[in-house]
């Protein structure tokens, strides 16, 4: 039996299913959305912990010496 054109799209039916990208702005929502995605995968992985609290740490030093240097 062949494939219909209907089991060859996937989930294109059931647009709540699709998972695409998520445009974070600038602006306090992109903030909130980007701290709640970054909660919830420090919640959902715990052997990913030590890395994003190493890739915080780092990128806090790293954004306050470019902060200083170019004050």
């Amino acid at each position: 039996m062949t494939p219909t054109k209907k089991d060859t799209e996937g989930h294109r039916d059931h647009p709540e299913v699709q998972i695409g990208t998520i445009w974070i702005t600038a602006s306090w929502v992109g903030a909130v959305l980007s701290l709640g995605m970054g909660f919830m995968v420090y919640e959902a992985l715990p052997e990913a912990r030590m890395f994003i609290l190493s890739a915080l740490g780092l990128g806090v030093v790293i954004g306050l010496a470019l902060w200083w240097k170019h004050r």
